[in-house]
């Protein structure tokens, strides 16, 4: 027997939900033919059988969430004629598998995080999760024992506190179930949020010179199937400020800050169910036009979900386009493990004052959310003034 396992899609996602397979028992497989779908939070993909045979038992099932290493199915070489397994079978050959699996120290990050703040180890608690894995619902109780109990009438009324969310619903409400992208995004932010001590800045900028270029390149870039957008100036001019301030483009670390050599960015895409942040890599060697045909195409491919996990994977630096929704400013959270996150809101035009004159220009709040672990002031404004000095004094040709 073959045993197909889970890849590592993403180096920063720990858990994997299983979607739906492709082939069932006792189906031939051709080498790197698709089984099953796997999901994140950024990314729907297949496995591949990297060899041919006949497909034999399926462990995880639709909806399980399992580690990189844990094995899916088993898959009978080509030449073997073996019966498969029948389900009665094949439910009783796991037995054993899952009672192994009960109490696993392989947590969630949440999970985990909880344990330690409270000096609890994962053995002390009788997980009811998946193949007894311990849930952040377990730690709860477990912690629970040890408080004292009051009873309602006792509660002082200025400080009752509010229902914690796993509270009784009320009736007159409804439970929306978290899809695997959007309970991953959840975790993702309330945990970037406990990393890295979050400031963020925001600066205006006038995109007077970059609306003049564009009206005058636009249908030559429309010409060789190119769009070209403010993002892709926007983008260009990061690239260029990132050179100039390497701290920005880096990571913290307990023995030090990592300055990244390369500059992959990030480009926050949303779709229905939620956000992806495919990576431009090797941003700093595009010119103009290749970064606004990236831009395009990684948009594209979100939206048709055709990401593939190296689309997803080095990024060194974020930026997130919410004012194309119409949001004139805001307070992204930062990507980690990176060091910040640019936010654009929407380009409108304003009234400035120009030497003395009222001139209309089209302007837009751009903020900027930093580690201040591993930069102040003094970085995150240099940053911002400089991207602010490229995208004001763009010149026309």
């Amino acid at each position: 027997m073959i045993e197909i396992t889970l890849p590592q899609i993403d180096e920063n996602v720990v858990e994997y939900t299983i979607g739906m397979w492709l082939k069932q028992p006792g189906d031939m497989i051709v080498a790197n033919e698709p089984l099953v779908e796997v999901e994140t939070d950024k990314v729907t993909m297949e496995v591949t059988a990297e060899t041919a045979g006949r497909l034999g038992e399926i462990l995880a099932q639709q909806g399980d969430v399992l580690q990189p290493g844990e094995i899916l199915a088993r898959l009978e070489p080509a030449d073997m004629t073996s019966p498969i397994p029948q389900k009665d079978e094949a439910a009783t050959a796991q037995q054993p598998r899952q009672a192994k699996r009960v109490n696993s120290k392989r947590l969630s990050p949440v999970v985990g995080r909880m344990l330690a703040e409270h000096g609890v180890a994962a053995e002390q608690i009788s997980g009811t999760g998946k193949n007894g894995r311990v849930t952040k619902k377990d730690v709860l109780a477990f912690l629970d024992r040890d408080r004292p109990t009051v009873s309602r009438e006792q509660w002082p009324v200025a400080d009752d506190p509010a229902p914690e969310s796993d509270s009784i619903v009320d009736p007159k409400s409804e439970i929306v179930n978290l899809s695997p992208m959007r309970r991953s995004i959840a975790e993702h932010m309330v945990r970037s949020l406990a990393t890295s001590p979050h400031v963020t800045t925001v600066f205006e900028f006038d995109f007077h010179a970059v609306a003049q270029h564009r009206a005058k390149h636009k249908a030559a870039f429309a010409a060789d199937g190119v769009k070209l957008t403010y993002m892709a100036y926007l983008s260009l001019a990061t690239v260029q400020a990132l050179k100039k301030f390497p701290l920005v483009n880096s990571q913290f670390h307990e023995a030090g800050i990592e300055l990244k050599k390369e500059i992959n960015l990030g480009m926050i895409v949303a779709v229905p169910d939620g956000l992806y942040a495919p990576v431009i890599h090797h941003a700093d060697e595009y010119n103009l036009k290749g970064l606004a045909r990236a831009i395009g195409d990684v948009s594209e491919k979100s939206h048709a979900g055709e990401l593939k996990p190296a689309d997803l994977q080095g990024g060194t630096f974020t930026i997130s386009n919410h004012g194309a929704a119409g949001s004139i400013a805001g307070t992204p959270i930062i990507f980690q493990p990176q060091a910040g996150i640019l936010g654009v809101g929407a380009i409108e035009d304003r009234v400035k004052v120009i030497n003395k004159g009222m001139h209309i220009r089209p302007c837009a709040y751009i903020s900027f959310s930093f580690d201040h672990r591993i930069m102040d002031g003094a970085i995150s404004d240099g940053f911002c003034s400089e991207i602010k000095r490229i995208i004001e004094s763009w010149p026309e040709e």
